[in-house]
């Protein structure tokens, strides 16, 4: 199964419009509604995906999931996800960043999706050990922004830019005044003992902007030339 996250318009109906449209290219295509389990008629589009911002395309040889408005990612975040995109393939498709898959395959309650989180933390993972010894505070600052882990935050201690690594120590020190027992063990690696006893001292602010745990050269074109995501 393909799942793809196609570029959302400015209306359910525009959507609905160029879905329908696409789909009737092809013989013995079918819309299907994942919410109630049965086909979906071209009048019956817009309204689906207005409610529950996914539905299935069925026909191929495998099916197609397609969203309007995926899981944890609101219509609205649609620019700056392909702005993030790491490959272009054909027809108008690229594939998501790491981060942006992670997210949207969060809190979903499906076996699937938490080991797909899994895999994708680790590539995260892999990225901020690579950028963060070495970038700015401006890519720090964004990164950060939007994945927060004890972990991480210890790959910034040999930054050259002291904002970068002060950035990084006062998360620590967050995470450590909230009892987190990774940074507990992290903190006298990066500032040693005396350092985290100075700072037990100071009151923080707890505030937890982290989500941790806690594909294809072949891909059905059915919206071409309109902007679409491979998802999964």
């Amino acid at each position: 199964m393909w799942t793809i996250w196609l570029e959302p318009f400015a209306s359910a109906e525009q959507w609905a419009v160029a879905l329908t449209q696409c789909a009737q290219r092809f013989s013995g295509i079918y819309l299907w509604s994942l919410a109630d389990r049965q086909k979906l008629e071209p009048s019956e589009v817009a309204e689906e995906i207005e409610e529950v911002g996914v539905l299935r395309v069925s026909g191929f040889d495998r099916d197609i999931n397609v969203f309007r408005r995926p899981n944890e990612l609101g219509v609205e975040s649609f620019e700056s996800v392909w702005e993030r995109t790491v490959r272009a393939l054909e027809g108008g498709i690229r594939l998501p960043a790491p981060l942006d898959l992670y997210v949207s395959k969060a809190n979903t309650g499906r076996d699937q999706d938490w080991t797909d989180q899994l895999f994708l933390e680790s590539l995260v993972k892999a990225r901020f050990k690579e950028r963060l010894p070495v970038c700015d505070l401006r890519e720090a600052t964004e990164m950060l922004d939007r994945f927060l882990d004890p972990e991480t935050l210890q790959f910034a201690k040999t930054n050259p830019h002291p904002e970068v690594r002060e950035l990084a120590l006062k998360y620590l020190h967050e995470f450590h005044a909230e009892g987190d027992p990774y940074s507990r063990d992290i903190l006298p690696l990066v500032v040693g003992t005396e350092g985290v006893r100075r700072r037990e001292a100071v009151a923080w602010v707890p505030r937890v902007r982290m989500r941790r745990s806690d594909l294809l050269k072949k891909l059905y074109n059915i919206a071409r030339p309109n902007l679409a995501f491979l998802m999964g």
